[in-house]
């Protein structure tokens, strides 16, 4: 029995499933981090500051609705369950890391990357004479924990001549449905839209089919998330694509993109060093055309399968 999430089915079906049969393995996909966060299970902290680790104490002043007391309650509760796994898939090493600082064992984690279909990299765009490789794009969801204001922040501080020359594309909703705590944060992206309307355009919701087409006109794709992530499917597709990725220098981010091989880092949450990755990016010759090369293609839903066969098969002799 191969469970992606126990969020509203509810934990309890893995003890259901195992009081059932003994014998029957029971794998766990880990997507984020629910179980050691009780904060929407992003380890970042209600002032939107990072969490290097939970613990009861920690969690209580950033909670402080419940007591240590009761976050290490929820904890052991949690971990009961978790103890009935056989195998736990994680998509990233980091992840994977911080479950086993929680108290996972080390021998029941797996890694494995999500599954992509598996296209043809995208030629380069072609460049009228004298033109940069300066189109840059953002997909996904729009909310606070994305960074898009950050990438905002960062194109409003790149100098005048050269942002002449460059351009800014936002795919992705969700700008429009922010719950009310997170209003400053949606005035603040629709004031930066307005006022770099001039390089910067919001496109709004896309379709996954529109993604080739999309990625096409571009040469950038910027991940500025400013909480860990795990292994974000934007920097998967645009890998595949050949799109090289400039992103955050945190978690699942920094480990899926090579700065320098693949793609380039900045400081996580940090505008002015976004900017200055940004006018590398568009005015360094070569460099593009470099990290393109080295954009590699995606890890299959086929692999993907027979790997998921191989680890059947371990947890069908741990269960026995």
């Amino acid at each position: 029995m191969h469970f992606h999430h126990y969020l509203d089915v509810g934990i309890e079906l893995l003890r259901a499933v195992r009081n059932y049969s003994a014998d029957i393995p029971i794998v766990l996909t880990l997507h984020e981090y629910l179980a050691i966060c009780n904060n929407l299970g992003q380890m970042i902290k209600p002032n939107h500051q990072l969490c290097w680790k939970a613990t009861p104490a920690e969690c209580h002043v950033c909670i402080p609705s419940k007591s240590p007391a009761e976050y290490l309650l929820r904890e052991l509760y949690l971990k009961s369950f978790f103890a009935l796994v056989d195998i736990f898939i994680s998509p990233s090493q980091f992840l994977l890391n911080r479950y086993i600082e929680w108290g996972l064992p080390r021998s029941k984690m797996v890694l494995m990357e999500n599954g992509q279909v598996p296209v043809a990299k995208l030629p380069p765009r072609s460049l009228k004479a004298g033109e940069l490789r300066g189109r840059f794009a953002y997909f996904g969801q729009i909310d606070v924990f994305k960074g898009v204001d950050v990438l905002l922040e960062a194109f409003a501080r790149l100098p005048h001549a050269l942002k002449k020359q460059l351009s800014l594309e936002i795919y992705g909703g969700g700008l429009n449905d922010q719950p009310a705590e997170y209003k400053p944060f949606q005035d603040k992206v629709y004031s930066l839209l307005e006022t770099e309307k001039h390089s910067v355009r919001y496109f709004g919701k896309y379709e996954p089919h529109e993604l080739p087409r999309l990625m096409e006109r571009i040469d950038w794709v910027v991940v500025p998330s400013i909480w860990w992530e795990n292994s974000p499917l934007v920097i998967q597709e645009a890998m595949k694509f050949g799109r090289p990725v400039i992103c955050a220098d945190i978690g699942g981010m920094a480990e899926k993109v090579s700065d320098r091989r693949n793609g380039l880092h900045f400081r996580a949450r940090n505008p002015l060093d976004l900017a200055v990755q940004i006018e590398e990016a568009a005015a360094t010759e070569g460099l593009w055309e470099t990290l393109y090369d080295n954009t590699t293609p995606a890890f299959s839903i086929a692999a993907q399968t027979d790997q998921l066969m191989s680890f059947y098969r371990t947890a069908s002799n741990l269960a026995l």
